[in-house]
């Protein structure tokens, strides 16, 4: 069995995953738990298949490539590097999660470098 790569998540995707969750719970409609649900699946899911997505955007003098994946009515922003010295599985980095009705999903994202805080994913 492959062992698959490093998780990360920002601190921005934290607060992305929280406010999205938030907002769920809000609404009389909501089904918070079943959101975070979502979350957590599309996260596993691409963690076990990260090459799988296209590219959506280079930042410019960086190596990083943002891809997407949908997870229910979110899109999950990650960076997949892959497998070196220091990270022998290679690594994912959950940037950003957004709605899928937010217009420029990868408003914010752009950021070159990551600050890795004590963030943890649903």
């Amino acid at each position: 069995m492959e062992v698959p790569p490093v998780l990360q998540s920002t601190p921005r995707a934290t607060r992305d995953i929280r406010n999205c969750v938030d907002f769920v719970a809000s609404q009389p409609w909501g089904r918070p738990a079943d959101r975070k649900r979502d979350i957590a699946q599309g996260i596993k899911a691409l963690a076990s298949a990260p090459l799988r997505r296209r590219v959506a955007f280079r930042p410019p003098g960086t190596r990083l490539e943002f891809r997407c994946r949908e997870a229910g009515q979110f899109v999950i922003i990650y960076a997949y590097t892959r497998p070196t010295r220091a990270w022998p599985t290679g690594r994912v980095s959950i940037r950003a999660v957004r709605h899928r009705r937010v217009r420029d999903i990868l408003r914010g994202v752009r950021e070159t470098r990551a600050c890795y805080g004590g963030g943890s994913l649903p």
